[in-house]
Formats: structure tokens, sequence, C-alpha cells
């Protein structure tokens, strides 16, 4: 028996990478201040040995948040990335990686947080509006089907 492949949301979005000295401590200075200007959801912090942090951030206001960073003398970048959000399926984010490398797409960096039953999945690409589109296209269509073992298999002819 098979269900029907759930309602899922694909898109292109505006994330803010941060790097910051002086460990976590400045990290979460940047974070609580972008917070107050940005709303942003932590999506990813590294940590590296030299006392640096860095962090990935989605957020809807970006662009004030960038702003209210730098008048705060924090280094922010901002680019564009390629999100899915999905309920967790088992094989789900090796299903993701492999449409995209299906379609000849450069993945930058990848990586998915699960929560709550569902699925975060995060791509930077060389190309991301077919990113996007390969994603939307062939993972989300109305009639493609889960078999019991939980990975999508493509739609059937007709």
């Amino acid at each position: 028996m098979t269900d029907r492949a759930p309602v899922s949301q694909v898109e292109t979005e505006l994330a803010l990478r941060i790097a910051v000295g002086g460990g976590l401590g400045a990290l979460a200075r940047a974070l609580k201040l972008l917070h107050a200007h940005g709303e942003a959801n932590l999506v990813s912090v590294v940590r590296g040995g030299d006392g640096r942090a860095a962090g990935l951030l989605l957020c809807p206001n970006c662009i004030e948040g960038a702003l209210a960073l730098r008048r705060e003398g924090f280094e922010v970048e901002t680019e564009t990335v390629v999100t899915v959000r999905t309920p967790d399926l088992p094989g789900a984010f090796a299903h993701f990686v492999a449409t995209l490398e299906a379609e000849n797409l450069r993945i930058a960096y990848a990586f998915s947080l699960a929560a709550g039953g569902e699925i975060l999945a995060v791509f930077r690409t060389d190309e991301n509006p077919k990113a996007e589109d390969a994603l939307r296209n062939y993972l989300f269509l109305p009639d493609i089907t889960l078999p019991a073992g939980g990975e999508a298999a493509p739609p059937q002819p007709a």
C-alpha cells in the first residue's frame, strides 16, 4: 500500500552568514541583536578552533538584520539558499541531494534539521533557481507516491 506524497514547500530564501571573534559569547550577542531587528531563526552554527564562530541564519527581515549587525561591527553577508520544508520521511534528504545531482548542480553546502516530524533542508548551489525548480518538479508532484520503504518513487506513466 502507498500513501500520497506529503505537501511540501520549496523556495529560494535570503540567508545571513555571520562570523564573529570572541567565540560563542560574541555570537550570542550578534544573535540577540539580529533577533531584535531581523527576527532570525538560527539554522547552523560552526565554531572554529581559533575562537571564531560562524552562523547561517534564515530570517524574514535579513536586510534589516544585516544592516543592524554591520552597524555594530559584525561581519555579515547575505546569500540565497534553497529551502525544503516537508514531513521528515526516511531517506528524504538523500533523495533531495540525488535530485540535485541528477540535474548536474554543484552543491556548495547542504544540511538538514529535523524536529516535530518535519524536516528543513537548506541548499546553496551554483544555480539556485534551477535547484528550486528541480526540487519542486521532481519531488513534489501530486502523483508521486511513497512505497512501504519510504523512498519517493517517480511517477508512473499512465
